[in-house]
């Protein structure tokens, strides 16, 4: 049993470029959000009336340097991804890969309670830690991975 009360939250997209993201996904004929910063990317977000979301994720401008496209052309972030077991290691991934659909999160109300569950059958759990970003508004959305 996967988890009785674990709901669909988002689907998580990376894009190469967020602001192209948002008018290809406005020209559609999305409503898109700006979401905010966290860390090395920032996001937008298309919301759903049942509070579900489509989340456009991208790496910020100051991240494209020339440094961080030789470290992933020798491999070197690849490298590093791989000795991690959380969320860094994931994003990295989406960073070397192609652009597209990358990840899609559940909601649950004990997140504790998931994680143990999901232990126990043996799925892969990464190590669970909390974040937060400011949005557009300046309110602190906090969640944990």
């Amino acid at each position: 049993m996967f988890l009785p009360n674990a709901k669909f939250d988002h689907v998580v997209i990376f894009v190469a470029d967020l602001n192209r993201a948002i008018v290809d996904f406005t020209a559609l004929g999305f409503q898109v959000t700006p979401g905010g910063s966290h860390g090395a990317t920032e996001n937008a977000l298309v919301i759903f009336r049942n509070q579900t979301y489509i989340e456009l994720l991208a790496l910020r401008s100051t991240w494209y340097s020339p440094l961080i496209k030789l470290a992933i052309k020798l491999n070197i972030l690849q490298r590093q991804a791989g000795m991690k077991t959380n969320i860094y290691a994931r994003l990295t991934s989406w960073i070397c890969g192609e652009t597209g659909p990358v990840d899609w999160c559940v909601r649950v109300n004990d997140l504790n309670a998931a994680l143990a569950l999901w232990e126990s059958q043996d799925l892969e759990v990464l190590y669970s830690e909390p974040f937060s970003r400011e949005g557009a508004d300046g309110q602190v959305a906090q969640w944990k991975l």
